[in-house]
């Protein structure tokens, strides 16, 4: 697990979609650094598994024709721990 956008510290997710908005070079940065990450784990042909709206997002504006993209709640969401494991199970990977 990690995050897509790295080295902002802001906990409103409304205010990083802002700040990527209005701050292109530092959203296709940390693009940039993802798919680094990407590689130096050594991963062919990735599943991509967003935590929330707002990953999803980005991750499906960059990669939804190179890599098979999945949405789940950000884990900070108001369900329970087994709402989110059955979210998964129900993945259809």
């Amino acid at each position: 697990m990690t995050d897509i956008i790295k080295d902002y510290e802001e906990m409103i997710s409304g205010k990083v979609m802002s700040y990527l908005s209005k701050n292109k070079s530092f959203e296709e940065k940390n693009i940039e650094l993802f798919e680094e990450e990407l590689k130096d784990i050594g991963s062919i042909n990735p599943i991509l598994i967003a935590f929330g709206n707002n990953s999803y997002k980005i991750l499906t504006k960059y990669f939804k024709h190179k890599y098979k993209i999945y949405k789940v709640s950000h884990y900070s969401s108001c369900i329970s721990k087994e709402q989110l494991r059955e979210q998964f199970l129900n993945l259809e990977i």
